[in-house]
Formats: structure tokens, sequence, C-alpha cells
């Protein structure tokens, strides 16, 4: 099993970077909805062409599991609370408390 952890951070409300997953890179665009509280996440390729958009990042759930696609990376992308609790994530939190891991079997 490889854990690739992934940097995020709760301010600007909008940001992105591009990471290598699996040998291939990819853009990974976030955006605060304050509206939803919550936020979402674009996967893009390296060239910024959208792969999978409108995740929404909740905590402990697999933000790849409703979307598909051959240009998706293999592996899981969820995030995770530090403290292990089943609370919901909060804006201040993510990247603190809460954060990002990308894992391959």
């Amino acid at each position: 099993m490889t854990v690739v952890k992934i940097p995020v951070q709760n301010d600007p409300p909008f940001y992105s970077f591009k990471i290598e997953l699996s040998g291939t890179v990819y853009i990974l665009a976030f955006k605060y909805n304050k509206r939803m509280d919550r936020w979402i996440l674009d996967l893009k390729d390296g060239l910024g062409n959208d792969l999978s958009t409108g995740m929404i990042i909740q905590n402990n759930v697999d933000l790849k599991a409703n979307f598909t696609g051959i240009e998706l990376p293999e592996g899981r992308i969820f995030p995770f609370d530090t403290k292990f609790e089943d609370n919901e994530m909060i804006k201040a939190e993510f990247g603190n408390r809460y954060r990002l891991a990308y894992v391959t079997e």
C-alpha cells in the first residue's frame, strides 16, 4: 500500500496545484462553497482538462466513489480526521485537523 499526503489548505477559498499520483501528473483544484459550507474538488489532467468536477469533500468518503473514467488515478482519494472522530469537516480545519490522502493498494 502506498499513501501520498495531498497538501491542502483552508485559505484562500480557491486554489489549485499540480501533483503526481501513480506516475501521472494531475491538477487538483479546490474551492470552498460558502452556501453549502463544503470544500469541492475538481480533478484535471496535467494540461488542465477536466476529468471529474464537483467532488464534495466529506470526512472518510472516497472522493472517486461516484466518478468513473479511464483517465482518473487508480487509487482512492479521501479526507480523514486526524483525531479519528466522525465529525463534519469545517472550513478552518481543512489542512489542519482534516487532511487529504491518496491511497493505492
